[in-house]
């Protein structure tokens, strides 16, 4: 489902997402919520995460707030399931604003089950998954002339 509000600054969404944050290629500390690859693709992709998602735009900066959260125990991926997950179901925040020439993504989230040790139990591994710490970053880049582009994430 998705829905734009008629002023264009409202956004609702709900359902399966690959939702990306962060300018990070290989190493993305603040992408708290895309789900590992799946073992059985032969390309290995990733599936999107089933998520309601509220995004409101600002002349110079957005906001988002998004729910997720685990189906079940015999699922690694997150799905958006009420009431019966609450301790499993993922809260994220993130910001985007300018800084003069840098962009800045703030982004906290918190909840869920480590999708890790969700695998390793569905495996064998007879250890509960843990539930994830709060995770706090920042994500910047910025660009210089046509092509220099520069990121980073902590």
């Amino acid at each position: 489902m998705h829905y734009q509000s008629p002023s264009g600054s409202l956004f609702v969404d709900a359902g399966k997402i690959l939702e990306e944050w962060g300018s990070g290629y290989s190493f993305n500390p603040v992408n708290v919520l895309i789900p590992p690859k799946n073992p059985d693709s032969p390309l290995k992709v990733r599936e999107g995460v089933t998520m309601l998602k509220l995004e409101l735009l600002f002349p110079e900066s957005s906001l988002a707030a998004i729910v997720a959260g685990s189906e079940d125990g015999s699922s690694a991926n997150q799905e958006f399931v009420l009431p019966d997950s609450k301790e499993r179901r993922r809260f994220a925040l993130k910001l985007d604003h300018p800084a003069g020439q840098v962009d800045l993504s703030w982004v906290h989230a918190q909840g869920g089950l480590n999708n890790v040790e969700v695998l390793n139990h569905m495996q064998g591994d007879p250890h509960e998954p843990a539930l994830m710490h709060p995770v706090n970053g920042v994500s910047w880049t910025a660009v210089f002339g046509d092509a220099l582009e520069l990121h980073g994430e902590l």
